[in-house]
């Protein structure tokens, strides 16, 4: 390992968080939260039974990150994930399990590729808006195949990834809905506007170069209450160094 290179690892998980503007003001301070150091390693954060009033609420949420380098890959590894159980949503959605999960990989060679990230083992399992259940259709498999950053902007890649892609910002920030089936919802723009109620994304990825994170469930609260809260993300990745 004396000429392994010097790696930055990142990689961070949150099962929870959000804010209250209507009909008070309140931070939800983020639940099961864990993140590693440069370093890497290992950190976890586990929570039970969190509830905020009657607008947010879970059974149980675990959280972990890990970073590594496999002498046998010759590589740098890190990852992200958060599995929350019981969610509900006011009693207009609600979800028996969601699984959020970032995985990253960077050879360790002389001329390297970039990191290589991908979202598989992403997931909802019985998931209810409106009491309909939503049997969502994640394309985690195509984003598989365009691991990295500059795959992801080739014409090619923006092709494939044309009806997922939520916009781009000067080439350095991509962003794409990994639900390729949820217009059979009511989904318009990958938005589904709740009337008195408020709006739901599922399943965001936001790329960078080095980094991609996952946000699985945002709800905005529109009326009688209003805010924002944000199930299940997770963010992996890296940076050599220097």
């Amino acid at each position: 390992m004396a000429d392994k290179k010097t790696f930055l690892y990142q990689a961070d998980a949150v099962a929870f968080g959000g804010n209250i503007t209507l009909p008070f003001h309140e931070v939800l301070e983020g639940q099961a939260t864990c993140a590693l150091s440069i370093h890497g390693g290992y950190s976890q954060a586990h929570v039970e039974n969190y509830r905020f009033k009657n607008f947010f609420s879970f059974g149980s949420a675990r959280s972990q990150a890990i970073g590594n380098y496999s002498e046998a890959d010759k590589a740098y590894f890190s990852m992200a994930s958060v599995c929350i159980e019981k969610i509900n949503v006011m009693d207009m959605i609600t979800c028996d399990r969601i699984i959020s999960r970032v995985s990253a990989m960077y050879p360790n060679q002389e001329n390297p590729s970039e990191v290589q990230i991908t979202p598989l083992g992403c997931s909802f399992e019985n998931l209810r808006i409106d009491g309909k259940p939503i049997h969502v259709q994640l394309a985690t498999s195509l984003f598989n195949q365009y691991p990295t950053f500059s795959s992801l902007i080739t014409d090619r890649g923006m092709e494939a990834l044309s009806s997922l892609s939520l916009g781009q910002n000067k080439g350095q920030l991509t962003s794409y809905s990994m639900v390729s089936n949820d217009a059979d919802f009511g989904f318009k723009d990958h938005v589904l506007e709740i009337p008195q109620f408020g709006s739901v994304r599922l399943a965001r990825l936001f790329c960078s170069y080095n980094v991609r994170r996952v946000s699985m469930l945002e709800v905005t609260l529109g009326c009688p209450g209003e805010g924002e809260g944000t199930f299940g993300g997770a963010a992996g990745g890296g940076n050599p160094w220097p």
